[in-house]
């Protein structure tokens, strides 16, 4: 199933939407696609009640440092999709989901409500699951499928959030029930997944080779899906690819780049030349590496403009 904790749309802050200095003490609470470039999201600690900032990345030289220690990353409103920080910026334990029980419980979204009575979920879910809904297919590069749902008001930044290279809209339903029960069939009939983790995007990314094939794969799945579901619609390819990066870069420069996210303690910079979804990549002294902002996710992270000293073998930034 692939409707999973809705990301919100970041609001307020310092100086929302412009790169700026980075707080002192901050908390890394995601990575934004609401404006006209992606965002990273800090909440400055330095006092209660603690404030948001929404940061753009595009062409800046950043360098981000994680710590051990995490906090809750807010809670959202799903009737306006408005995040706000904690109010108690509550410390959560290293094996604890990224919202307090008390942000969670005012955020009222359960991902699996297919699976529970209607009665036992939140009144404000209850009316999001009325609303429109669509069914998606996502490519994410080199042959990379999945299908998804999305309420109409929402559909593009979820596919943003999901760092969708190109998406096409295969059926349209009257609510969340009827395109959750639509997804499952296209995901059985056809075999395409329901979820595609962030080590398989970066990897898809880092091996793509023609994207006007890509687009060809997803279309042809497209059509598959849409004559599964009897709909008489036209497929139309949405390419979301441009979005994501600085202006000049093709993707044939991420051809290869290196993944960074499995090491501890985690450590990430250069200039950012693209954010797709929650994979930030960057220029890092002649090559390309890539990490995945998840990893960051609320933890206490230090923020700055320069480059810092990562562990990456020199002789994986040549091969480049």
């Amino acid at each position: 199933m692939s409707v999973g904790p809705i990301q919100p749309t970041y609001s307020g802050g310092l100086d929302s939407g412009n790169t700026m200095d980075f707080p002192a003490r901050a908390v890394f609470s995601g990575v934004s696609h609401t404006g006209k470039t992606p965002q990273i999201v800090l909440d400055d600690t330095q006092r209660l009640p603690w404030r948001r900032s929404t940061v753009s990345i595009l062409n800046t030289t950043i360098s981000l440092k994680r710590f051990r220690s995490r906090y809750c990353t807010g809670r959202y409103d799903l009737g306006t999709f408005e995040a706000k920080p904690c109010p108690t910026g509550q410390r959560l334990d290293s094996d604890s989901p990224s919202q307090c029980e008390a942000c969670r419980r005012a955020s009222g979204f359960n991902p699996a409500f297919y699976n529970v009575l209607s009665s036992e979920l939140s009144e404000s879910q209850q009316a999001y699951n009325a609303e429109p809904h669509n069914v998606y297919l996502a490519g994410f590069g080199a042959g990379l499928i999945k299908v998804g749902i999305s309420s109409t008001r929402r559909m593009v930044k979820r596919w943003k959030e999901q760092g969708a290279l190109a998406v096409c809209v295969v059926g349209c339903f009257p609510n969340a029930y009827e395109a959750r029960h639509a997804e499952a069939r296209i995901s059985a009939r056809l075999g395409i997944g329901e979820t595609v983790s962030s080590a398989a995007k970066a990897a898809a990314l880092a091996n793509l080779v023609d994207f006007d094939s890509c687009l060809e794969t997803l279309e042809s799945s497209a059509c598959a899906a849409r004559d599964f579901m009897g709909a008489a619609t036209p497929v139309t390819v949405t390419r979301l690819l441009e979005s994501y990066c600085g202006e000049g870069v093709d993707l044939h420069v991420l051809k290869g780049m290196i993944n960074i996210g499995t090491s501890s303690p985690l450590v990430f910079g250069g200039r950012v030349i693209a954010a797709i979804g929650d994979l930030l990549i960057a220029d890092y002294r002649g090559g390309r590496i890539c990490c995945s902002a998840a990893r960051f996710e609320s933890h206490f992270v230090e923020a700055a403009h320069t480059v810092p000293d990562i562990n990456v073998p020199a002789h994986q930034l040549t091969l480049l």
